[in-house]
């Protein structure tokens, strides 16, 4: 596979393309399919390849890919590279004899071996740029398209499903990194393994887990693994949309049904239309809108906002929480049947702490992801570094190792992380967590009461630091104590 390693510079009106620049001009017009979400570089393409002696298509759909009747794609691969990376080894198992051409960012240098295996002409790393691409293109278009032996026998062991090609779950790695599941630690392997049994099936599955343990990778892997992997995969933050707004972008709504809707607007579940839904923190849902997901999970029915119609979807419905849903039903905000009806296949993702063993290969996974976007060759992580890495309790899950590996990089002087470079929140637990609040049931001025103490415990009482790290002014501050009788310990007095 060639790579083209583009410098960062304007593109500018410099080096376009015309059929006379051309070294060779074939005798009929070349078919270019151009597969890209990126509307810069497809125009980009556009201006170089357009006209004689290039016929472009442009196709922005996974699920529209057609490559029949092509003598070349080119393939926009976007960050983050991964699911990219998997729906071209779905693409290239259909289809092994189409010319591709990659037009990918800096990260995709950390998955060369693998994008190499996919028989890819040649690479172009973005920014793109004129010459690259004409000079690409030509290359790629003169050879003759013939596949190694080995090549034909990495291809065979899988199925058809439609018009795309999937892996089989039960020829997939136990470890799952096929699926992008990073970890062989016993606990992710038996992640892996539920993730391989539930690919078999359309079961709605419940994952739970901490913030930032990896809950939207696990629901993408099982998707993947899935027949519907040529479908649509679509994510919703139930707690980041508006409650308001909520149930339009769920279930769509029709022209003029609210203050505001001037044109119909499909919702998610008819955009997930024989693919996969995950409703991400689906303990933030409303009490209304859990009962109109519970009929559409009995019915398989949607009826937007301010129609009367409803439509059929055909979509597997994967939901994933940081909440202890069970305590949510104990004090009536979320549905029981709807629970049952979400948890038919329940999937606990173990908090990063619990599988130190998977600590040292995420940060190298990291360090290869961000080294090459800042274009900073680093060679690996220190002894020391790794130590530290492994000792730390990562309070804010894989979310937060993976920022530690950002900083780090930026802040390297050498060729290698040391432990000097990890910086990481090191701070005391609170003697009363988020989640023993939660289960205790208390109220909102019950936890203020608790932070506010807490904070001027570990502050020794000091005003001054108290109120910068609450955010409030000092009068605010003497009002609450007095509010809630806070007094300082004996040992300040």
């Amino acid at each position: 596979m060639e790579m083209i390693r583009t410098p960062l510079k304007d593109f500018g009106n410099a080096g376009l393309a015309t059929a006379e620049t051309l070294s060779e001009k074939p005798v009929e017009k070349k078919r270019i399919l151009v597969y890209d979400y990126d509307s810069a570089s497809s125009s980009l393409v556009t201006e170089c390849l357009a006209g004689e002696p290039y016929e472009l298509s442009y196709c922005r759909d996974f699920i529209d890919l057609d490559s029949r009747d092509i003598d070349l794609l080119l393939w926009g691969l976007n960050s983050p590279c991964e699911a990219g990376i998997d729906a071209l080894k779905v693409f290239r198992l259909a289809n092994p004899l189409v010319r591709i051409v990659l037009l990918a960012p800096q990260e995709a240098l950390a998955f060369a071996s693998s994008i190499k295996g996919f028989n890819v002409e040649s690479m172009i790393l973005k920014p793109l740029h004129a010459q690259d691409i004409r000079s690409c293109v030509e290359r790629a278009l003169r050879k003759v398209r013939a596949l190694e032996p080995a090549t034909l026998a990495r291809l065979t062991p899988f199925t058809g499903v439609g018009n795309v090609s999937i892996p089989r779950p039960e020829d997939l790695r136990e470890d799952g990194s096929l699926l992008g599941l990073i970890g062989s630690s016993p606990e992710m392997l038996k992640v892996a393994a539920l993730v391989r049994k539930v690919a078999k099936s359309n079961v709605n599955v419940l994952i739970t887990g901490e913030s930032g343990s990896g809950k939207e990778m696990v629901a993408t892997a099982i998707h993947r693994a899935s027949d519907r992997a040529g479908k649509p995969f679509v994510a919703i933050n139930c707690a980041a949309i508006p409650r308001e707004l909520l149930e339009s972008e769920l279930f769509g709504h029709a022209k003029g049904a609210f203050t505001g809707a001037t044109t119909a607007r499909r919702g998610l579940f008819e955009e997930a239309h024989e693919g996969t839904l995950l409703l991400d923190e689906i303990g933030d849902l409303p009490l209304p809108l859990q009962a109109k997901i519970l009929r559409l999970l009995q019915t398989r029915q949607v009826k937007p906002l301010g129609q009367n119609a409803v439509k059929e979807v055909d979509v597997r419905i994967i939901s994933a929480t940081h909440k202890n849903l069970k305590a949510l039903i104990k004090k009536g905000e979320f549905r029981e049947d709807l629970y049952y009806r979400l948890n038919v296949m329940p999937i606990c993702l173990p908090a990063l702490r619990e599988r130190k063993d998977d600590i040292v290969q995420l940060a190298e996974f990291f360090l290869r992801r961000y080294s090459d976007r800042f274009r900073t060759p680093l060679k690996g992580l220190t002894r020391k570094a790794c130590q530290k890495l492994q000792s730390l309790p990562w309070k804010g899950n894989v979310r937060e190792l993976e920022n530690v590996i950002e900083r780090a990089i930026v802040l390297a002087d050498g060729d290698v992380i040391t432990e000097q470079e990890i910086l990481a929140e090191e701070a005391e637990p609170m003697h009363v967590t988020t989640e023993d609040l939660f289960n205790s049931g208390m109220t909102l001025k019950d936890i203020e009461r608790e932070y506010i103490k807490y904070v001027l415990a570990r502050v020794g009482n000091r005003k001054e630091t108290a109120t910068r790290i609450l955010g409030i002014d000092r009068k605010t501050l003497y009002r609450k104590e007095k509010l809630y009788g806070i007094r300082p310990p004996s040992d300040m007095i």
